[in-house]
């Protein structure tokens, strides 16, 4: 093929940022003498953080290849064991190997014999896209502490939306719709799942929460975007379905297992039997009447394996969950139902397909029918009777691989939402398809570049009205590690939204498409172990077409309106003080370049615009800065222990708040842009000056088999300003603990039981007043989870 016909290929393949790709870990085994190669060396690699435990052997030239991981902390292990009694060259392992999403991680090992004296190891990371922060929720860090509280709004499954408050500088949305990150709302965030978007077209939330017993890798990002993480102004939330349910592998009995019976256990059908359980009796006092907590918990069962050996695998689980609120005894007049109650279903398959080392394709199928029974908000003075039922379905197709010179990873996606409420029908549609090329080369160091597109069409359609929007976007980006010690990567997006609105008229295009980002890593010690970062970009996201639909009005666009943006700019440094502990310093601001405002028409409707510029030129600017300073450090799970602290000092001032999700009389919600009237730099509703959260958790070995873990958790925040006077409301604290024994049946079986105490002490300081100064809004109350588990 030529490299014309290559250049081509990769353009007609270059469709997609969503699409992220999947980490591999290379390398060679050589004798540390000779340094020739070894052939049959068996590596193990085992990630106890995401439930993976792979093998492979070495070929002729010494060379191994570990293919779709997910991305996590490894230990690697090498063994030449010629027979069950001795090994010809020691045993060498590696520990705490990070690998990165979408990183390519070279390892190589250099073995001694066992009379020697000496072995030596060395590895390099190539991601070279180190400017942004993240953080990579993994199994073994939520297996330590009381995480995924449920409650009744998500269905009482443990997804990962009740996860986001752990992360350092997370803070709960103005409005109580979620999680935001640097000053953005919760519906600016970006959710990802097997590489396809499953925000919400209407409202950008969620609409996909999965129980986190049927995910396999979890990854936030919240600053440092590159061109190809897409349209996102809030956080990157991106998980993974397992590709099967392998079993763990126990490292520290690795020198003494019999490798071929580990083999073998591996080619059968792997999984889990799970369920928890909240009692409402044990629930703390509520400060409010908004309903007492009779029940609620999930269980389910996850099964996994190969169909045919290393070429074909699958995997599947299903998790019912059911909750049941009393209504408030003030609405307990003219009800026909004391309860309201509620049941879902989560199901999920995936095929995964490998012809071939160098090409691997996915299938995924979720389903997630849930139902609601009983008490509906008031019409009038009078609680009637209701009931409404929804269905969210997913279908994606995914493939990696290298056709050519270079690799392609590329998804097709199908989502779906309905719901029959009568109060709200709605039917929802978001369907997407992406790609990504990358192309490595050698020049002045090493690149990595990368280029790709995407394309989606969303469609909303409640109460009979319509809208669509229709996104394409392209971008192109170089990961250039010029040094060991100093890296650059840097590119650009360009991005196009035509929005329909609900009035029928001709697509509109939205203006100012171009999003560059650049960012600069130094490294002093040329081995990952530190890093000095920054990074600028200007970040798009789209408009989200509740904003089109509200349930009484019509809503048209305004000529040249322009999606909204920000500017962003963050700068940091990450030390090792040992070989497990980390100690990282971030500043970040960010700054709103474009907001969102709806105006009322003369006919009664409304018309969505730009504030300071257009038809809202009367209208002043919009405004939002963001400023912050994070001090972290962390433990990683080692010797038995795990820790996390992190202080965030912020300030969040402007006139624009953001969007915020409001109801009607009927329960309907609507999407609303901020319209109270403020100074330009104001002090906005969701300021929390100071942020502290700190995570423990200890292993307790007590035989062989039997152990246990011991976890705390601690959230705190100071209170948010209030309305119209000079204060702020109190601070709040959440303590969360959690127990858990874990019991060893056999090699790859385990059984265990947890216990969880969220918000332990019951704290009910108000979080929100209303425009009288009213409380609105408490913590949730103590809840006691119980859980039992068996892995097979």
């Amino acid at each position: 093929m030529t490299w014309v016909a290559r250049a081509a290929l990769a353009a007609l393949l270059a469709c997609g940022s969503g699409a992220r790709a999947s980490s591999d870990i290379v390398g060679t085994a050589v004798d540390v003498w000779e340094e020739a190669p070894l052939k049959d060396v068996q590596v193990w690699a085992h990630s106890p953080s995401q439930d993976v435990s792979r093998f492979a052997r070495t070929d002729a030239q010494g060379r191994f290849h570990f293919a779709q991981l997910p991305p996590g902390t490894y230990s690697l292990l090498f063994s030449t064991e010629q027979d069950r009694s001795r090994h010809r060259y020691r045993v060498l392992r590696k520990e705490d190997v990070l690998l990165r999403d979408g990183v390519t991680l070279r390892v190589d090992a250099a073995l001694v014999e066992e009379s020697g004296t000496m072995i030596c190891f060395g590895g390099r990371d190539r991601d070279v896209n180190r400017s942004r922060t993240d953080w990579s929720l993994t199994p073994s860090y939520l297996g330590g502490f009381a995480v995924g509280r449920s409650t009744p709004v998500q269905g009482a499954v443990r997804s990962l939306d009740g996860l986001l408050a752990l992360a350092a500088g997370g803070r709960t949305d103005a409005s109580g719709a979620g999680i935001s990150f640097h000053g953005a709302s919760a519906f600016e965030n970006r959710h990802v799942l097997e590489g396809i978007s499953t925000s919400d077209p209407s409202f950008g939330t969620n609409a996909l929460p999965l129980s986190t017993e049927l995910l396999g890798s979890f990854l936030l990002t919240t600053g440092g975007y590159t061109p190809e993480m897409g349209r996102v102004s809030g956080g990157l939330i991106e998980a993974t379905l397992p590709t099967d349910a392998t079993p763990l592998v126990d490292l520290a009995t690795l020198d003494t297992v019999e490798y071929d019976d580990a083999l073998e256990a591996a080619k059968s059908l792997h999984g889990s039997v799970f369920g928890s359980w909240a009692p409402g009796v044990l629930e703390g006092p509520r400060a409010s009447d908004t309903g007492t907590l009779q029940h609620l918990g999930d269980f389910g069962a996850t099964v996994g394996g190969p169909l045919i050996p290393e070429r074909l695998s699958f995997f599947a689980g299903v998790t019912p969950a059911l909750s049941r609120v009393a209504t408030p005894r003030s609405a307990q007049q003219g009800e026909p139902s004391r309860f309201t109650d509620q049941r879902s279903v989560q199901a999920l398959a995936k095929l995964t397909y490998s012809p071939s080392l160098a090409h691997v394709l996915s299938l995924s199928w979720v389903t997630t029918p849930a139902s609601l029974r009983g008490a509906s908000p008031p019409v009038g003075d009078a609680w009637t009777g209701s009931g409404s039922d929804s269905t969210t379905t997913l279908m994606a197709l995914g493939y990696s691989g290298y056709p050519g010179p270079v690799q392609v990873d590329a998804r097709v996606g199908w989502l779906r939402q309905q719901g029959s409420d009568a109060a709200f029908p709605h039917e929802r549609e978001r369907l997407q398809a992406n790609a990504r090329t990358t192309y490595r080369l050698k020049a002045l160091g090493a690149h990595v570049f990368r280029a790709g597109a995407d394309a989606e069409f969303l469609r909303d359609a409640p109460l009979g009205a319509s809208a669509t929007s229709q996104q394409v976007g392209v971008f192109v980006q170089d990961f250039w590690d010029v040094r060991d010690w100093f890296a650059v990567n840097g590119g650009v997006r360009y991005d196009v939204q035509w929005l329909r609105d609900t009035d029928g008229g001709p697509a509109l295009r939205l203006g100012r498409p171009f999003s560059p980002r650049l960012g600069v890593v130094l490294d002093p010690s040329g081995r990952t172990f530190s890093r000095f970062f920054a990074h600028v970009a200007k970040v798009q996201g789209p408009v989200l077409l509740g904003l089109l639909t509200p349930p009484s009005s019509r809503v048209s666009l305004a000529p040249g309106l322009v999606a909204p943006s920000s500017t962003e700019f963050l700068a940091g440094v990450e030390l090792p003080l040992m070989s497990e502990d980390t100690l990282g310093a971030t500043y970040t601001h960010r700054r709103l370049e474009t907001g969102l405002r709806s105006l009322n028409r003369d006919d009664g409707g409304l018309v969505l615009v730009n504030p300071g510029t257009g038809l809202g030129a009367d209208l002043p600017e919009a405004r939002r800065t963001y400023e912050a300073v994070m001090l972290e450090w962390r433990r990683t799970l080692r010797f038995g222990w795990q820790a996390q602290v992190s202080y965030t000092w912020s300030r969040l001032r402007g006139n624009d708040a953001g969007l915020m999700l409001l109801s009607d009389a009927r329960g309907v919600p609507r999407l609303v842009t901020d319209t109270e009237a403020r100074e330009p730099d104001a002090l906005l509703p969701a300021d929390r000056t100071h942020i502290l959260k700190a995570f423990g958790s200890r292993e307790f070995k007590h035989s062989h088999r039997l152990k246990s873990v011991l976890g705390l958790s601690y959230l705190g925040g100071s209170g948010t300003p209030v309305d119209g006077v000079a204060e702020r409301l109190p601070w709040s604290h959440t303590v969360n603990v959690h127990v858990d024994v874990r019991y060893r049946v056999d090699r790859v079986a385990n059984a265990s039981f947890s216990l969880d105490v969220f918000n332990l002490l019951n704290g009910q300081a108000e979080t929100r007043l209303d425009v009288a100064g009213a409380p609105l809004r408490y913590p949730l109350p103590r809840q006691v989870r119980i859980g039992v588990r068996y892995t097979f």
